[in-house]
């Protein structure tokens, strides 16, 4: 039985409205404490909430729980504080996604108080992002496209080259779809108009199905006979980039951008061909900012 002796209760400041649930608890319990510290100094005593997101889990094939947050439907651990930074290269040494990217990552699948906070200060000093970042950005301007009706209708094709040779391969040949920004690689060897133009047949075409739209750069490697031939046979309409002017295929390029800092950093330079599944793994289920959804969870792809 519990009778009321005092009660307490103070405004919300703009910024604090804007916690979530948990931290509204944090924050009662902080300042309850707090006012009644006159009356709990020097003794134990326990805080009962009427809404306690926290819950031991219990986890699979072991008699142990773990605490993790169930508010948002599904468990999210509590790390410790000590945790916190191993947490977040785990999350982020993969792929090195943006960091709004990251936080989000972060705040889906783990708790703790600065969350937030720490994954801007931690992405800041990640020096293997650092040590591979583009210093250079050049303003593509701003393009529109129509909507494609299926999903593989429109693809977009380039190459990334400048690579340490690992195993053999120097370039990659990335394919882009323009809805869901699903991200394929191919490496290779040599980047001659037959190695592309048998990547593109063999790797995409066969794999997903022939678009109706094909974009690339005024590289040789695309503008060539063989390329425009393969095209034509296969009734897909070319686009090309106006010269220096990389807009029309900025989607690949904002790819290519983030891709390169994962490849290069130095944890992957050497053996990035080995690095290279996870790498894709991190950018295919990081979350889009223009689409606000990842390419695995993109609502087409469900359906396939």
């Amino acid at each position: 039985m519990s009778l009321l002796v005092l009660y307490f209760s103070r405004k919300l400041s703009k910024a604090e409205s804007g916690y979530s649930t948990f931290n509204h608890e944090l924050l009662a319990m902080h300042l309850a404490v707090r006012h009644f510290h006159h009356f709990l100094e020097g003794m134990l005593f326990v805080i009962r909430m009427d809404n306690m997101p926290l819950e031991d889990v219990p986890l699979e094939d072991s008699n142990a729980t773990l605490l993790c947050d169930v508010s948002n439907g599904g468990p999210r651990p509590w790390t410790p504080v000590h945790m916190n930074r191993q947490v977040f290269y785990f999350i982020h040494g993969p792929s090195h996604p943006l960091r709004l990217s990251t936080a989000q990552l972060l705040k889906t699948n783990f708790i703790w108080h600065t969350i937030t906070e720490d994954a801007k200060d931690w992405f800041c000093i990640c020096t293997p992002r650092q040590t591979s970042k583009v210093h250079q950005h050049t303003d593509s301007g701003v393009g529109t496209f129509p909507q494609p009706q299926r999903c593989f209708a429109r693809i977009r094709d380039n190459i990334v080259d400048s690579l340490p040779t690992s195993q053999g391969h120097r370039y990659l040949f990335t394919t882009n779809i323009h809805s869901p920004r699903w991200p394929e690689t191919i490496p290779k060897r040599t980047k001659t108009s037959v190695s592309c133009s048998f990547a593109l047949l063999s790797g995409w075409m066969a794999r997903f199905c022939i678009p109706k739209h094909f974009t690339s750069d005024r590289g040789t490697t695309f503008s060539s006979q063989l390329s425009t031939s393969l095209v034509n046979l296969l009734a897909v309409t070319l686009h090309q980039t106006t010269a220096y002017n990389p807009a029309p295929n900025r989607v690949v390029e904002h790819i290519h951008h983030t891709l390169k800092a994962a490849l290069m950093s130095p944890c992957n330079k050497s053996n990035w061909f080995t690095q290279l599944p996870c790498i894709l793994l991190g950018l295919s289920t990081t979350s889009n900012d223009a689409l606000d959804v990842s390419a695995v969870n993109y609502p087409t792809l469900q359906y396939i």
